[in-house]
């Protein structure tokens, strides 16, 4: 496994692939061609604001499109990796994995093809904002504030909406975090990096079929470690695709409401392996006794722990529970001070001047009238 020398686990890890055998670079090297993808004036049709962001083997620059007259982003595979046809293939399974994801939360792709030096590319929609993760660091114990958390739980709840989608149509993220959600400049909400997603086995249902994310080389994910390790779940870090389904994203989930709660991941940064062990292992803090903030809502650390639980079968089972346990944890009016009333006692009466209203959220009160005589 590949990963730089400061890594701590909060980095997207890609276990490093077995060498190719000489049929597999030959496969890929038909399927790549057969693509059959346009040649284009990169340079003439779009000009270049400079680099915003960098992986692995590729960078994002933005850039002005000159025929749509707008700013785009493009991402771009290296010159030196643009000649493996496994990892170029690799890189177009992204970009039309993403571009058959046509959902409000996702970035749309606008453009496929190769540069002039024959190195693929994909242009996208350019997201201006913040991170998940700048906001919850510029919040810092703020974050816990009423008007601050609801805020944040919008923007999770909507995240939740976009990887239901996307687990409709087959895919799981794998790589769910704070960095990777982005919030616009206007309240609009990206999950971003779909790159190590996977798509998992066709439904035998053929109408839920018809709707599963095709891609043409018709390639499953090949075994390996994937991911970032301080969010990953137990399942994960066993490196079987086998065992990863919508469930595996639900447990991101719950890391980002982990975060948002206690301004950490659920698992320690430290040396990678070190922190797959404790994936391995989850043995996930409880929220409670990381944060003595009397702010922190006990019913949202339960939600988190619930999405955090090992065993995928205690999970939610779907990206769609956990937002509509958020939704309804919103509604219960979480964040207006609570008074106990013993029984018996009398809380208003009619006629009588107040400046208070009430919302029972449990037990009931009793509507009498009193008559004399």
């Amino acid at each position: 496994m590949e990963t730089p020398d400061d890594d701590d686990g909060t980095r997207t890890i890609v276990q490093a692939p077995r060498q190719a055998r000489d049929d597999d670079v030959d496969r890929h090297t038909r399927e790549f061609e057969a693509l059959s993808l346009t040649t284009t004036g990169l340079n003439i049709r779009y000009h270049d604001g400079g680099e915003i962001g960098r992986g692995g083997s590729a960078s994002i620059r933005q850039v002005y499109d000159r025929n749509m007259l707008r700013w785009n982003a493009v991402k771009r595979l290296d010159k030196a990796f643009a000649k493996d046809p496994t990892r170029a293939l690799s890189f177009l399974e992204e970009a039309r994995l993403t571009g058959q994801l046509e959902h409000p939360c996702i970035v749309p792709v606008h453009e496929v093809g190769t540069a002039e030096d024959g190195s693929p590319f994909f242009s996208m929609k350019l997201v201006r904002g913040q991170s998940l993760e700048a906001m919850i660091d510029g919040l810092g114990a703020d974050r816990l504030a009423p008007e601050h958390l609801d805020g944040l739980l919008r923007v999770l709840v909507k995240v939740c909406e976009a990887v239901g989608y996307a687990h409709s149509r087959g895919v799981v993220h794998r790589d769910l975090k704070p960095e990777n959600v982005m919030v616009g400049d206007f309240g609009q909400v990206y999950v971003m990096d779909w790159g190590i997603a996977h798509v998992m086995p066709k439904p035998a249902d053929a109408e839920a079929a018809m709707e599963w994310v095709e891609l043409p080389s018709g390639r499953r994910t090949p075994k390996g470690v994937v991911g970032t390790p301080v969010y990953m779940p137990p399942e994960q870090t066993k490196g079987d695709p086998a065992l990863i389904d919508a469930r595996t994203d639900v447990f991101a989930l719950g890391g980002l409401l982990y975060h948002i709660l206690t301004g950490r991941p659920p698992h320690d940064p430290g040396p990678p392996m070190r922190v797959l062990v404790a994936a391995h292992r989850c043995e996930v803090a409880h929220p409670m006794t990381l944060c003595d903030d009397p702010r922190l809502p006990p019913g949202l650390a339960a939600v988190a722990m619930k999405a955090l639980s090992a065993d995928p079968a205690a999970r939610f089972p779907h990206a769609l529970a956990m937002s509509e346990s958020l939704e309804a944890f919103a509604r219960g009016a979480w964040h207006l001070p609570r008074r106990h009333v013993p029984a018996g006692q009398r809380v208003v009466t009619e006629g009588e001047a107040g400046d208070e209203a009430y919302i029972i959220v449990a037990g009931r009160l009793v509507v009498f009238r009193e008559g004399g005589g």
